[in-house]
């Protein structure tokens, strides 16, 4: 593994994206910096809109996006339907740091996710569960960035149930290395080195 480019990949500038559905059901995205990403900012993200949805087991990702059996309780309308798929979930991109070539997190990351942990054991998230998914830039080979995807993801699994009291039965974990990359036209971008957090539902 190139040094220089592994000790890049652990300097980047951090952010937090929230991926929401726009009016039309396309998804919207909308970048808020890391000093102005508070607990209630990450619960607005992450909390369902309009309905609730009960989800069963943990969502496949596809190409498309994410892939789940889903029931979907009865909305103010009424209505009762079956979710379509595959579906935008609640979801937000952190681009965590850690430490170099490593799964240890720096304080940033911890700071980071202290604010993720008050969003998780908030009144309005505490039904829910999580998914933590890790990925990679396609610096190195696909086998070890999935293996350090894996373990990152584990990393913030631990600080959060450790640290902020989130109950180790919500959360799961999955490591895709570079497999679904968030800016494909530049594989070796920042952007793709991040944990995605996916509410999976009550």
């Amino acid at each position: 593994m190139n040094l220089s480019k592994r000790l890049a990949a652990a300097i980047f500038a951090l952010g937090v994206s929230a991926v929401l559905p726009a009016a039309d059901g396309s998804a919207q995205e909308t970048t808020v910096p890391l000093s102005e990403a508070t607990a209630d900012e990450l619960i607005s993200a992450l909390k369902p809109k309009g309905t609730g949805l009960t989800y069963r087991g943990v969502p496949e990702r596809t190409q498309r996006g994410l892939s789940f059996e889903a029931s979907e309780t009865e909305s103010s309308t009424g209505s009762g339907t079956a979710a379509a798929e595959p579906a935008d979930l609640p979801a937000v991109s952190l681009n965590v740091p850690f430490a170099f070539d490593s799964a240890d997190l720096t304080g940033d990351a911890r700071r980071m996710l202290r604010e993720v942990g008050k969003a998780m054991t908030s009144a309005e998230l505490a039904p829910y569960r999580f998914l933590l998914e890790g990925h990679t830039d396609s610096v190195g080979p696909a086998s070890y960035n999935k293996t350090l995807s894996q373990r990152r993801a584990r990393a913030v699994r631990e600080f959060l149930t450790a640290e902020m009291g989130v109950p180790e039965n919500k959360l799961a974990t999955r490591g895709h290395g570079e497999r679904f990359l968030r800016d494909p036209q530049n594989p070796e971008s920042a952007a793709n080195r991040r944990v995605e957090i996916i509410n999976i539902g009550s």
